[in-house]
């Protein structure tokens, strides 16, 4: 166990990420635009794209997709999510 750390450190216990409150958007932000900012000093790399791509099925629905950016040259998944049926071996696509 690391010092400063709840014991169930990481894992969700049902009522709230380690019972630790969510801050406010100016927070939030600030510290977004901090690693932002070393970030661009430290790789000259000073644009990001997002990443959008959806799967389409037959009625117009969407059974999955990723989103993202693009930094760099990296690509950052945030949220790829896809139906449980397209999960299964015999789905098809």
């Amino acid at each position: 166990m690391q010092l400063g750390r709840p014991a169930n450190s990481g894992r969700c216990n049902g009522n709230g990420a380690n019972r630790v409150p969510f801050i406010g958007e100016a927070a939030r932000q600030f510290i977004v635009n901090g690693l932002d900012m070393h970030n661009i000093t430290a790789t000259g790399f000073p644009d990001c794209f997002p990443i959008n791509f959806a799967m389409r099925g037959g009625r117009g629905d969407v059974p999955g997709g990723v989103l993202g950016q693009v930094w760099g040259v990296w690509l950052q998944v945030t949220c790829p999510w896809f139906a449980v049926d397209l999960s299964r071996s015999d789905a098809t696509v």
